[in-house]
């Protein structure tokens, strides 16, 4: 396994963190559009 230098280092955190950021979004998303159909739910008979 060879090292990598900082900043190829740098670049891959930076990567990483945007794609993670991505993930967290859309998952809010989801929860979000759960949540309101559950509310929905709840006050529909």
């Amino acid at each position: 396994m060879r090292m990598f230098r900082k900043k190829e280092l740098k670049f891959w955190d930076q990567k990483m963190m945007g794609e993670l950021q991505l993930e967290i979004e859309v998952a809010k998303k989801k929860l979000m559009q759960s949540s309101i159909l559950w509310k929905l739910h709840q006050f529909l008979p």
